[in-house]
């Protein structure tokens, strides 16, 4: 039986910014046990032979690995978060959270069956390549796709239900999020109030570094690759003042009243996508999925 160490540098803050010692050390003993022992019981250990110790991985341990890596890859919903979309190897997070600008109040997680949202969930393929669902949260009512998986990210946020103000207004969608109905209308959102803020951070104690351009642009550059990942907005930012909570990680923020908002990921310099790209590529994924 193969015994495997690993050591990393570590990020313990999820910002990316290294924080264990520069210098680590490994010692390895062990003891024969002929039957099991309770949990309190001493034990006594000798160091590992020194001879048995080897820089070179077995040949089944390289095959688990390559396994791990193919299943374990691309861009996917690898947390019980439903707002974040993480990419792996890389451990990169982009979570999207909702706020409401008149009070503060944000959902920066969720989950199926949350008592802060209503989530009615769609499709979701195996590969990560698409998935959908519906949010509901504090009257408002949004469709999240996501186009993923080992193809370039897409993030399509479309606002339903929208209204002048938090009052009855006209079904903008298929309104199938947590819209209050009566009588067949529908209390509809005042979408100018309602924020998107997209934030960014490391998982799993991954280094790296991670920033926000005044364009809105995300930029992560996960310790241990030589390209970083660019995420583009399909309109800059807005300037609004931030609900607290968000000062930690870097951050951008849209509010829906102007709309749809798409991200996509592109190579670094590229122009900015438009919403109708955004919207073709999504549509093109949920119809391979569909097939």
């Amino acid at each position: 039986l193969p015994f495997v160490a690993h050591i990393y540098a570590a990020s313990a803050n999820s910002t990316g910014q290294i924080t264990s010692a520069r210098e680590s050390s490994v010692c390895i003993s062990w003891a024969q046990l002929l039957e099991p022992l309770r949990a309190t019981a001493a034990v006594a250990t000798s160091p590992f032979p020194a001879g048995r110790l080897s820089s070179e991985t077995p040949a089944l341990e390289q095959r688990r690995r390559e396994l791990q890596r193919r299943a374990a890859s691309g861009w996917g919903a690898w947390t019980n978060n439903m707002l974040s979309i993480v990419r792996l190897p890389h451990s990169v997070a982009l979570t999207t959270s909702v706020c409401l600008l008149s009070t503060g109040r944000c959902l920066r997680s969720t989950r199926v069956e949350d008592t802060a949202s209503t989530v009615r969930v769609g499709p979701y393929a195996v590969d990560g390549s698409y998935w959908h669902f519906y949010l509901g949260f504090a009257g408002a009512n949004l469709s999240i796709s996501v186009a993923g998986g080992n193809k370039p990210l897409r993030v399509l946020l479309e606002p339903l239900d929208c209204a002048a103000t938090p009052s009855l207004g006209k079904a903008a969608g298929a309104g199938e999020g947590a819209s209050a109905r009566s009588g067949g209308a529908v209390w509809g959102c005042n979408c100018s109030d309602l924020l998107v803020v997209a934030s960014l951070r490391y998982m799993w104690q991954r280094a790296g570094t991670a920033s926000v351009g005044a364009n809105g642009s995300l930029y992560f550059h996960p310790a241990g690759f030589p390209e970083p990942i660019t995420v583009l907005p399909t309109r800059p930012p807005a300037s609004v003042r931030m609900p607290p909570g968000f000062m930690r990680q870097p951050h951008a923020a849209w509010t829906l009243g102007e709309g749809p908002l798409g991200l996509e990921e592109m190579p670094a310099g590229h122009a900015a996508p438009t919403l109708e790209e955004v919207q073709e590529q999504v549509a093109a994924a949920a119809a391979a999925e569909a097939a």
